[in-house]
């Protein structure tokens, strides 16, 4: 994580008083990485983790941007590959025009190449790598200055920004409207923020009606008069087909919401900003009818499919006592288990 720039310690701001400072707009929009080497092309989240084929089911955002990947990456792999070799891209994204908190209207392209890593440095050309991949901005330094002066006691996010930028931005947003500035001087970052964007939300509550959710689910689903249960579970349908399965029986089955109220942002990840839709195509008409006027249930069915992804299973039911999370462990075996 960047540190402010009121943290700094006195031996990085005597080193930054010395050396040259490039500085960059922050930008709120979505950022994940490309990574291109001999054996092809893999894209991750800003958290290194795979986009995998749930991700692009449950947020239209993942499916757009592998959709990207595939139709100007992939495709011109071998060009791109000759020219750059071994490299990581990181890249922001603009599905809509305010993503978070910031509002981007001015933007020529709804991908920005934000850097670019490469094994051999005399590959590092960025503008050259915009070009071959095609439709895509490249993010430019505000400017750069040749040391910076001493942060006055009372620090002041606007006059800083504005004495390191002279008012200019690279998205074109006014500095009032911009989520802040990067400093970089060789392997120093710091930041100045104008708008905060980190979420504010309290993650206990969403966790209670999530797991409260998981484990009706579980009971309505395992119940012994269930008929259904042992057809779906043990059959050889798709993960996909089978999570639509038990999700229409479950919302036929269960009284959860006659005994409390959710509302569908209760069931939502505990951040801010944009969440792309479902991709209704992989589902039956029935599924896409309920949760196209219903985004509760749309939410439910999020829930369940991320759930009960084996692929991204890491004792994710270890919060539960012991028969739930026994229940919760028999359905994700099952529902994963190849015939």
């Amino acid at each position: 994580m960047i540190k402010e720039l009121r943290d700094i310690t006195e031996k990085d701001l005597a080193y930054m008083q010395t050396h040259q400072v490039t500085v960059t707009e922050k930008l709120d929009l979505i950022y994940f990485k490309v990574i291109l080497n001999d054996t092809g092309v893999t894209t991750v989240t800003a958290k290194n983790k795979p986009i995998t084929e749930i991700d692009q089911i449950v947020n239209s955002v993942y499916k757009n941007i592998i959709s990207f990947v595939d139709s100007h990456i992939k495709s011109n792999y071998d060009s791109i590959y000759n020219s750059i070799g071994n490299c990581e891209i990181g890249f922001f994204y603009r599905p809509v025009p305010r993503t978070c908190v910031i509002e981007y209207n001015n933007l020529d392209h709804d991908f920005i190449i934000g850097n670019l890593f490469t094994s051999v440095k005399g590959n590092n050309d960025i503008d050259k790598l915009s070009e071959l991949i095609g439709d895509v901005s490249v993010l430019k330094p505000i400017c750069i200055k040749e040391r910076i002066c001493d942060i006055p006691d009372h620090y002041d996010s606007i006059n800083i920004v504005y004495e390191m930028t002279d008012g200019k931005t690279w998205s074109g947003n006014s500095i009032y409207e911009i989520e802040g500035i990067i400093l970089t001087c060789g392997k120093l970052h710091y930041k100045v923020t104008v708008n905060h964007t980190e979420p504010n939300i309290e993650k206990t509550t969403k966790k209670l009606y999530r797991d409260t959710l998981l484990e009706n689910f579980c009971n309505v689903i395992l119940d012994k008069n269930n008929t259904n249960t042992d057809y779906v579970l043990d059959g050889d349908s798709t993960y996909v087909e089978k999570i639509g399965l038990l999700f229409l029986d479950y919302i036929n089955r269960t009284n959860i919401f006659t005994k409390m109220y959710i509302e569908p942002e209760d069931l939502l990840p505990p951040n801010v900003g944009y969440i792309g839709d479902i991709d209704y195509d992989v589902f039956t008409p029935t599924v896409k009818l309920i949760c196209k006027g219903n985004e509760l249930y749309k939410n439910i069915l999020r829930i369940l499919l991320i759930t009960f992804n084996r692929s991204v299973f890491e004792n994710k039911f270890k919060c539960f006592n012991d028969d739930v999370r026994s229940k919760l462990t028999q359905i994700l075996t099952r529902i994963n288990t190849k015939k």
